[in-house]
């Protein structure tokens, strides 16, 4: 007699298939994917790219694929292949039909499909399907994060579709990590003795601490009491090594640190009047500096137009700072904080003073992310456009001419996308030896810019993710 354990996170299932030799499950339904379980009852993939219900799901030998394949068919018209034991995509049908019901001949290289209420019958031969696919290496949504992982030139991507991704740099190519029933709105990844914590914020309210190398949920903390938009990992100013925190910034307007280690929230910080929309952690406080002589602060930044800046020492409020707009990036270098957001420029700040070194108007449109390549160069982006600039140089210049004009702030070099920019972050690549730029678009797409070849480049470079221009390198 067989016990009974509820695992669907509250979503109807709409279908369920078992292997032929009785070892692997796979279940369908509302949420829009497809589960894959041990016959231990231990979740092995959550498959993501269906983008509506998904109405059948079948585990068959096929031919096609050398063994074992799951083969889903979905509202949405469409009809995918995986591969149970990756987690990858193998092939996407389009059906242009809602997909009610799905079965297979015995010997795996048919497949009969049937439209949800005008009685067609599609029958589709699967070795033509997969030789004539390939595995999309992109996203189905917009890219909401890329996040560096501690010790190792790889990366994660996170997504509207509810799913996130591991890439490597060189070649470009990524492979599914995990798929959600919501929207995952903010990760990270924090270094650990075991190697690394993935944490993830979904469209939950919910802080969800997973296995790094599944993706699958082993814990998940309510606090917040809105969506969380930012996740920062912080390193105790005073404590432990072993003591690990999380910062996290939500729509409810406040700031929770939380314990690691603990799995616990340590204090609520309140003050800004609107969300929270962008943290970041100073060099006496980051995890991936160890700890750096810089500013030991947390900076938050929001849609209330302020900065608001934090002495972990008892969380009290150490400085305001005005912004022009919302805030949606923050980065340290060293005793300075750099903040921009939908003013389009970017202001440097020295701390602890709260004094304004300098102001760069660096985009027509809301600056999306800043960061600092391992030269020191600033790389900021735009909605259509990154750029890069010597900051050192830009702040030396602003403190000479002190009581004069300021200077005007020219970029070293420029790129414009056809296609909008979400995400962007800075990898080396070739061990340290060479910088890449790596950019996730509103449509799903991950595309890499080598830094070099832009910053060499000759006024500013136009492409699209989709075409093969250099410095471009597409999916």
């Amino acid at each position: 007699v067989g016990s009974t354990q509820s695992t669907w996170d509250g979503s109807w299932v709409r279908s369920l298939a078992v292997s032929p030799n009785a070892d692997l499950l796979a279940t369908a339904g509302d949420d829009f994917l497809i589960k894959i379980w041990g016959i231990d009852g231990a979740l092995r993939h959550a498959l993501a790219g269906h983008t509506t219900w998904v109405s059948a799901v079948i585990l068959a030998n096929l031919p096609c694929m050398g063994g074992l394949g799951v083969v889903s068919g979905s509202r949405d018209g469409t009809i995918r292949l995986w591969s149970p034991e990756t987690g990858r995509e193998v092939a996407a049908l389009e059906c242009n039909l809602e997909v009610r019901d799905l079965d297979i001949s015995e010997d795996g290289t048919t497949l009969l499909s049937t439209a949800a209420d005008d009685g067609i019958v599609q029958i589709w031969n699967l070795g033509e399907i997969v030789t004539g696919s390939r595995p999309e290496l992109h996203h189905g949504d917009a890219v909401v994060a890329l996040v560096p992982i501690p010790g190792s030139a790889s990366l994660l991507s996170c997504s509207f579709d509810r799913t996130v991704r591991r890439w490597s740099l060189d070649p470009l190519d990524s492979i599914p990590l995990g798929a959600y029933s919501r929207r995952v709105t903010a990760m990270a990844v924090v270094p650990v003795k075991s190697g690394v914590a993935l944490v993830l914020c979904l469209w939950d309210s919910c802080l969800h601490v997973c296995d790094p190398n599944t993706g699958v949920i082993l814990s998940s903390l309510p606090h917040h009491n809105d969506f969380v938009n930012c996740i920062v990992p912080l390193r105790p100013p005073n404590g432990s090594d072993d003591e690990l925190w999380l910062a996290t910034g939500s729509c409810d307007m406040t700031i929770v640190i939380w314990s690691l280690t603990s799995l616990t929230p340590l204090r609520t910080l309140s003050g800004h009047e609107n969300s929270v929309m962008a943290l970041a952690a100073g060099p006496g406080l980051a995890m991936d500096l160890g700890r750096g002589t810089g500013a030991a602060f947390l900076a938050s930044g929001s849609s209330d137009h302020t900065v608001r800046v934090w002495d972990p020492e008892d969380w009290s409020t150490r400085k305001t700072l005005e912004a022009k707009g919302t805030v949606g990036a923050l980065v340290f270098h060293s005793t300075s904080l750099l903040v921009a957001g939908d003013h389009g420029g970017v202001r440097v700040w020295r701390l602890p003073y709260g004094t304004k070194l300098l102001s760069i108007d660096a985009h027509d449109g809301p600056v999306r992310s800043l960061g600092l390549t391992a030269r020191g160069w600033l790389l900021s982006s735009s909605t259509t456009s990154i750029k890069l600039w010597d900051l050192e140089g830009m702040v030396g210049r602003a403190m000479e001419a002190q009581g004069e004009a300021p200077p005007e702030h020219r970029p070293m070099c420029s790129f414009t996308s056809d296609v909008m920019l979400t995400a962007v972050l800075c990898r080396s690549i070739k061990d340290g030896k060479e910088e890449v730029v790596v950019c996730g678009t509103a449509r799903g797409d991950v595309f890499t810019l080598r830094l070099e070849t832009l910053r060499r480049s000759v006024g500013p470079q136009r492409a699209s993710p989709r075409v093969q221009l250099p410095p471009c390198a597409p999916t």
